[in-house]
């Protein structure tokens, strides 16, 4: 593993959480990227249904089972990637 970074020196990349918690090297981090990517796609027919889903399973963990504030913060979220023609979810292939 390469020295760590320091806070404010640049995106750390994907995966980074990982890799600086040391539960898995990084070819171990992309497969199970990969691996949650297929079974996304196995899920959902694109990024907004895998959005819904995404939200509610959030709310029903972190929320007590209620739309508090982990459900009002994700559906902000959803509202600027949705309509944004640079969004990730608008420019990169669910499948």
């Amino acid at each position: 593993m390469g020295p760590a970074r320091r806070a404010g020196q640049g995106s750390p990349g994907p995966g980074a959480g990982a890799r600086t918690a040391r539960y898995c090297s990084p070819p171990e981090a992309e497969a199970a990227v990969v691996a949650a990517g297929r079974a996304a796609a196995l899920s959902y027919k694109s990024w907004r249904d895998f959005a819904a889903g995404y939200i509610l399973g959030r709310c029903l963990h972190f929320d007590d089972e209620e739309f508090g504030n982990w459900y009002t913060d994700m559906v902000d979220v959803h509202r600027v990637l949705m309509p944004d023609p640079e969004s990730p979810w608008l420019t990169v292939s669910f499948r």
